[in-house]
Order: structure tokens, then C-alpha cells, then sequence
């Protein structure tokens, strides 16, 4: 239990350094492209300091020899988080426009954002516990339908 607790505040540190990098990045993008194109491209960033991070640190497969395999799995996994994220979060708001217990839209939005950037995160470490940084054979099977 230790260990997972580890990992869990790991991968914590590893995704609260990446959503900054991803928040303050776009600022930088935002000097050459248009807003939509900043937040894209912050977002890419932030997912690659967060994949480069959990591979050193969290989930510790430096060495592995697998890295694009990872990549790959670790896209398709933040894939599947952001529709975690955006499903609780459009849930939430869907329950305070129904019971705002007499808080405000702007209070019951950022509730809302939390609760899914919350949900996210957990689905995220889940995911990337058990796909992205494990050998599942899944990869392998892929590459033998490429041939």
C-alpha cells in the first residue's frame, strides 16, 4: 500500500508540474499564434513534460526500451482522462443547475471543473498504471496486423 501511496503523490507532483507548464506555456504561444492555437499546442506541452516525468520519476521505466510504445499508450490514455474530466464536469453542472443549494453559477462552475479535473487525475494515474508504462501485449498484436 505504501508504494501506491508513493506513486500516487509522484504522479500528483509530476501532473501539478505539467498543468503549470501547460498554464504558463500558453502565455509564450500566445506571442505567435492565435488563443486556440496556444492552448493546443500548451496543452501538447504540458502532456509531454507530464509523460517525460511519469516515465522518470512516477512510474520508474527509464530504461525500459519501450518509449514510443509508452508515448503511444500514454496519448490514448489522456486521451480517455479528458473525456473523464469533461464528463464529470458537465455531470456536476448538470446537478447544480438542478440543486444550486443557493450558490453562484461562477462558484458551481469552478466546483464542477474541480470535481472533473479530480476524477481526470484518477482515471489518468489508473490508466497510465496499468497500460501506459506495463507491458500488455496489446502493442505487440498491433505491429503483427501492420506486417
Amino acid at each position: 500500500m505504501k508504494q501506491h501511496t508513493r506513486g500516487l503523490g509522484l504522479y500528483f507532483i509530476a501532473s501539478g508540474t505539467a498543468a503549470a507548464v501547460n498554464f504558463g506555456s500558453r502565455f509564450v504561444y500566445d506571442s505567435f499564434f492565435t488563443f486556440g492555437t496556444s492552448v493546443v499546442l500548451a496543452y501538447c506541452t504540458g502532456m509531454f513534460v507530464n509523460f517525460s516525468l511519469s516515465k522518470l520519476f512516477v512510474f520508474d521505466a527509464r530504461t525500459s526500451g519501450r518509449t514510443w510504445r509508452e508515448f503511444t499508450k500514454f496519448i490514448a490514455v489522456a486521451s480517455l482522462g479528458l473525456v473523464v474530466t469533461y464528463g464529470v464536469s458537465m455531470g456536476a453542472v448538470w446537478f447544480f443547475e438542478r440543486w444550486s443549494f443557493g450558490i453562484s453559477v461562477e462558484l458551481y462552475h469552478t466546483l464542477a471543473h474541480v470535481a472533473g479535473m479530480g476524477a481526470g487525475f484518477v482515471a489518468n494515474f489508473i490508466g497510465h498504471k496499468l497500460i501506459s508504462f506495463r507491458e500488455t501485449g496489446l502493442w505487440d498484436a498491433f505491429r503483427k496486423r501492420e506486417k
